[in-house]
């Protein structure tokens, strides 16, 4: 008895099976899934000299003083740093640079200024008043694209005095 008993079992079990894959198939959709993700605009400049973006640059001319300062001589150029423009912008941005004194190292006893060029990238930035601008555009890597930042001297003034010459710059970028 027991046999038979197993036997409608595994019959019945098998009928309900297959009858399950027959409404199973009967039921079964395609469904498709749309996902949208939207990345945000990302813009960022980074100084290896300013880590707050403020740089203060300073040059003698005459005796060397302490504290960093490079000499003033004709023509030179002097390499503040390197900065790194991070972006995931197809359209251009500017990197701005306000100077305090106009594109100019003064001299703190007041006894003369000296103009400059800054470059950015290996390219002069263009000057506008008090302010340097350097456009760029596309996507960076992830890492961004390093860039060095110097300033370059052109003749020196004989009525320029000795001593220590200053500017202090404010970095910041802006998307076009």
């Amino acid at each position: 008895m027991q046999s038979k008993l197993r036997r409608f079992l595994a019959a019945a079990f098998l009928a309900l099976m297959v009858g399950m894959q027959a409404v199973e198939a009967q039921t079964t959709r395609s469904v498709t899934i749309q996902i949208i993700g939207i990345v945000q605009p990302y813009l960022k400049l980074s100084l290896d000299f300013a880590p707050d973006g403020i740089a203060t640059v300073l040059g003698y001319l005459g005796d060397a003083p302490a504290g960093g300062a490079f000499a003033i001589c004709s023509n030179a150029m002097f390499c503040l740093g390197n900065a790194r423009l991070t972006s995931n912008l197809m359209s251009s941005y500017t990197v701005v640079v306000r100077s305090l004194n106009g594109g100019r190292l003064r001299n703190r006893d007041g006894q003369g200024e000296v103009p400059y060029t800054l470059i950015i990238g290996n390219q002069p930035a263009v000057r506008q008043g008090d302010t340097f601008c350097y456009v760029t555009s596309g996507r960076t890597s992830f890492d961004g694209t390093e860039v060095p930042v110097s300033i370059a001297l052109g003749e020196i003034s004989e009525s320029a005095g000795r001593g220590l010459y200053s500017d202090s710059l404010q970095f910041s970028i802006v998307a076009n």
